[in-house]
């Protein structure tokens, strides 16, 4: 298990579908991982890396492209599936089917509600 820091924070999807947590953990998929003399021109080219391992900051666990150029584009470097549950999918798989149905724009919408209220905004 690892755990993944969001670096863009508020302005990811994953970090609202993990509702606001500055660190997660899930299990890492060791077998492939981003070229790191690759990232900048990665992310030139629209592709954000969302989080990062939290140890070395070095590692890409999630990417995600701007909701105006996709509805819904995450990627990630670990097992969402190891924490699905039927009634209870992980993130990426909840935004997902939030995305298919139409009603990721209304979660997002309530999740940054609730962080404006919470904090006594």
């Amino acid at each position: 298990e690892g755990g993944e820091m969001f670096d863009e924070g508020e302005h990811t999807i994953s970090y609202w579908l993990y509702k606001s947590q500055k660190k997660v953990s899930e299990r890492h998929r060791h077998r492939y991982e981003v070229n790191p003399k690759m990232i900048e021109k990665i992310e030139a080219a629209g592709l954000a890396f969302a989080g990062r391992d939290a140890d070395t900051f070095e590692r890409m666990e999630i990417s995600e492209l701007p909701r105006s150029v996709h509805p819904f584009y995450m990627g990630c470097q670990y097992h969402p599936e190891f924490q699905s549950r039927p009634l209870e999918p992980s993130p990426p798989f909840m935004g997902l089917l939030l995305a298919s149905c139409g009603k990721l724009d209304l979660f997002l919408d309530r999740a940054k509600s609730k962080e404006k209220i919470g904090n006594g905004h």
